[in-house]
This record gives structure tokens, sequence and C-alpha cells, in this order.
């Protein structure tokens, strides 16, 4: 068997499990709120995407959505399949960029890590643009590197195109690429020469990206007061994260104990600093890409946080720069001396090994134990038991307005009534504001005495209260609807 085909077969094996991993239980959780919003923006005509797109993103995606949402209409699974297609094509295309870049032994672990890593497995499973910004910042940055070393038209085209739909897709794109243009100018500073493809490419960017500016000045003015500013804190949850002990989706974090994560990063430092130090093979350009598609983004993104407006997420935007993190990591394990003896390559195996095997185990806790939102169960709860004239109290959950549209049966309207065609049943949906306190659920001061509850549920994310009108020898009957996914 020749090295190619063998190397064939092991990237057809990595994008096979990782595909696996990103399409397994892919319909089982709700949406949550992000998605919801996602969501309602492709339902949108496409001349009013743009507009509705919130304060991180620009609207490629929500673009694609549409045109899923086109197709399969609204199903969990099938419109989760976009990112998680998306995030299962990252693996071989990270296989061949980070063999062309460095190696066929670096290759097979830093694609290995980027199949079974948490932080992109929990982000191909979420209605989001979060693996599209990561192909993405993966392509940019490999053609990005090939246009310094060969300078060649093909290069910078593929850079300007992959860069453009970055900047269209998510906003942290402006970090990466505001790095790459001054590793570009340092670049130009130390040989002095053929630079004016790269600046005329630069160039290209900007033109193509100055019809979004007016809108992201609106985006810059929006509130983002769930964002805290960023400390020392953050920049640990960070390295969490991007060395897969941490996992923030949805309303909820899940993190291993202390000594779980350090297991997870102690060995992901330790072949980052391998990969950073050690000579031989590719060191020049694991460094220049790690510092350009990680370390400046982030720092660009934590001092503006700090400075002007808070808008890092260590858990979320900054999957962005996990390309870079596992392309030095993967130099590290890949053995950037060739000349290394058995004994070393083997040590460092165990550990890639062992940064595997902890993976696997946040992994396994994230499809068993983790919750993203409960709604779709807390609608299929309410019409498994509401009867005409109950009225129904949910809470305490922002934002909610959007979900109750997505999961309740469609005989039901947008203003919180139902009147269907054939049957005349009615439920009340009472507006985000109303709790259930004691008994009774105080509704007003002239209607509070005309309801009972009559059952209630705690649910992971919130409560429902469901009360009845007081009536003697009433029948219950549900509403006939099953929910979504």
């Amino acid at each position: 068997m020749t090295a190619d085909h063998s190397e064939r077969r092991t990237c057809a094996a990595l994008f096979f499990t990782a595909s696996f991993l990103r399409f397994y239980h892919l319909g089982r959780q709700s949406f949550w709120w992000d998605e919801i919003f996602t969501l309602r923006n492709a339902t949108l005509p496409f001349r009013q995407i743009h507009h509705a797109v919130d304060a991180a993103s620009p609207p490629l995606f929500d673009y694609l959505l549409r045109i899923v949402y086109g197709i399969v209409g609204s199903n969990d699974f099938w419109l989760r399949c976009l990112p998680a297609l998306i995030g299962a094509v990252t693996i071989p295309v990270f296989y061949g960029t980070c063999r062309r870049l460095l190696s066929p032994s670096a290759a097979f672990w830093g694609a290995a890590l980027l199949t079974i890593s948490p932080f992109h497995v929990a982000y191909s499973q979420e209605l989001r643009m979060y693996t599209l910004v990561t192909l993405e910042a993966l392509l940019s940055l490999y053609f990005w590197e090939q246009s310094l070393e060969h300078q060649t038209t093909k290069a910078w085209i593929g850079y300007v195109l992959s860069t453009v739909s970055g900047l269209y897709t998510h906003n942290w794109f402006l970090f990466l690429t505001a790095s790459q243009a001054i590793g570009y100018a340092a670049w130009c500073i130390r040989h002095k020469h053929g630079c004016a493809k790269g600046w005329m490419a630069f160039g290209l960017i900007g033109m193509a990206y100055a019809p979004w500016i007016p809108l992201l000045m609106a985006q810059t003015r929006v509130n983002l007061g769930y964002i805290p500013r960023p400390g020392a804190a953050e920049v640990l949850q960070t390295f969490y994260a991007l060395s897969g002990s941490r996992v923030t989706v949805g309303d909820g974090t899940f993190q291993l104990p202390f000594e779980v994560s350090a297991a997870i990063l102690v060995p992901a430092l330790f072949c980052l600093g391998l990969g950073y130090f050690s000579s031989g093979l590719g060191r020049g350009r694991a460094r220049r890409l790690f510092w350009v598609g990680c370390l400046i983004p982030l720092l660009f993104a934590f001092l503006y946080s700090r400075l002007i407006k808070p808008i890092y997420l260590p858990s979320r935007y900054t999957l962005i720069t996990l390309p870079a993190f596992l392309l030095l990591a993967a130099r590290g394990l890949g053995g950037g001396d060739l000349s290394w003896p058995g004994r070393r390559r083997a040590i460092l195996s165990i550990v890639g090994l062992l940064w595997i095997g902890s993976c696997s185990v946040l992994l396994i806790a994230y499809y068993r134990l983790f919750v993203k939102g409960s709604w779709r169960e807390m609608m299929s709860w309410v019409v498994s038991r509401a009867r005409p004239g109950d009225a129904v109290v949910i809470g305490p959950l922002g934002n909610l307005r959007m979900t109750i549209d997505y999961y309740l049966p469609p005989q039901i309207d947008r203003q919180g009534t139902v009147l269907s065609d054939k049957t005349h049943q009615r439920l009340f949906v009472p507006s985000y504001g109303q709790y259930y306190a004691g008994p009774h659920v105080i509704l007003g001061p002239k209607t509070s005495a005309q309801w009972e509850s009559i059952s209630a549920r705690n649910f992971s994310h919130g409560s429902i209260v469901l009360l009845q009108r007081k009536k003697r020898g009433s029948a219950r009957r549900g509403l006939n609807w099953s929910p979504s996914g």
C-alpha cells in the first residue's frame, strides 16, 4: 500500500468519524434562543435578512440557511444538518492544509484533535454560523500563508474569497483580517519586494466589505449587557475551550472537574510549547500562523472588550482561532524534528492519546448530560394537558416569545390564542413576566379569583404552570400536536 493511499484512507476514516460525532443526536435537543433567532432571520425574504441579523453576525450564514429552510421547512434535525455538514467537511480540509504546511504526521494528529474536539462538535450541532466561520478562518490562513511564500495570483484570489466570506459571516473575522494585514506588513518590511499583489488583495477585501460597514456601525451600538468585561478568568476559559475541557452551548456551560480539565490543558500546552520551540520542519510557518491566527486576534478582541465594549465570549466566538491553535499543537505532536528517536515519538503519541481520551470523556458527558434548553418539551407538555378555556403561565425565561411561536402547534395564532376551525379550541398564553406564586397566580385584581392551579411542572430552563377556570365535571382533553424534530 502506497503512502498516499494510506493517507487517503486515514483522512476518510477521520471524516466519517467526524460526521458521526456531529450528526449523532443532532435533533434531540430543542432549539434555544440564539438558534430560534437565526431561524427567524432565515424565514424572512432575502432582501430583509441583512437588516435583521444580530450584533455579532453578518448575513452570509443566514442566506445559506434560508435556502435550506426553503427545502426542509421547520425541522430541527434537517436544519441543523447545515452546520453539522460544514463541521464535518472542515476535517479533511484541515488534514490537507496541515499536510501541505507541516507534515503527514502533524496532519493526522491535528485532524484527529479537531475531530474529537468538544468545542467544535458542540457548535457543529448548533444552528449558528460558528462552523462556517471556522472553516473560512482555516482557508484564509492557508491561502495567506501560501500567498506569502509563493506570491501567486491564484493564492491571493483564494485568500480574498475566503476572507470576504468570513467577514460576511462573523464580525470577529475583522480581528483575524487585521492580524493578517499586520503580519503581511511585517513580511514586506523584511523582504522589501513583491508586496504589490498583497496590498491589492487587501484593497479588494476592503472594497468588498465596504457595503457592510454602515450596518456594522449600527451593530456596534447594540447593548450586549450579558457579556462582562473580560479578565484573567476569561483568558483561562479560552484555553479550556480550545483544548477541549469546556463546552458552553445554549443556556448552559459544562466543564469537567478541575483534575480532568488539567489532564486536558497540560498536554495541550505541552504540545503548543513543543510545536513552537522545537526545531525542524515547518517551525516558521507554525509560529507565524499561531500568532496571526490565534494570539493576535484574541488580543485584539480582549483589548476591544476591555477598552470599548465587551464582546469577548471565551467559549463561543473564540472558535475562530481553533485552526491556528491546533496547527501549532499538531506540529508538536507530529514531531517537528524528523531526527527524533522512536522513544521520543512514542512519548508524543502517549501525550496525544491522553489529550484525545480526555476530550472523549467530555464529549460523552456532553451527549448524555448537557441540555441546551427544554422548550420543545415544555410546549409539548402544555398542549398535551390543555383544554379549551385553560390559561398557561410560562416563566421565568427571557426572550421566550419566538420559542413559543416556533414550538406551539400551527392552530395557535401569534397573539397567543387558539382558534381552530374544526374544534374551536382556545389556549391563552400570557406574555413573559407572569410567575407562579403559591396556590394561585395573580393575573390581575379582577381576574385572579377566577383561576386555580391544576397542573405544574419544572423544566431544566424554566417552569410551566397550567391554570384552569373553575368548573365542575369538565372532561380534560389535550391538543393534537407532535413536536418538531
